[in-house]
């Protein structure tokens, strides 16, 4: 359903047959610092999501073996949008 790729919610709140999203907000919650409660997910594709929240995103790729899946880090995290222009800005004060 196109509103799943849309969606922005809680793990609680995708579909079960997700391949373990709560794993996939832990790993984010790791990797960017960031409380679970203040991250945000978006579908890119079939097998990947984008994580967002305290200033970063980072993408993640479901990948599985022998019907066990798990969520891997796509490269590094970047700052967001909000947070790099306002470090952005910080530099053109310098």
């Amino acid at each position: 359903m196109l509103l799943l790729g849309l969606c922005t919610c809680a793990p609680e709140m995708w579909p079960s047959h997700e391949a373990n999203v709560k794993e996939l907000f832990s790993r984010a919650s790791f990797d960017l610092n960031c409380p679970r409660e203040e991250l945000r997910t978006v579908q890119i594709d079939a097998r990947t999501r984008g994580m967002s929240g305290c200033g970063h995103r980072a993408a993640y790729v479901k990948t599985c073996s022998d019907g066990d899946c798990t969520w891997v880090l796509n490269g590094d995290s970047t700052p967001s949008g909000r947070a790099k222009a306002a470090a952005d800005e910080k530099d053109d004060h310098q």
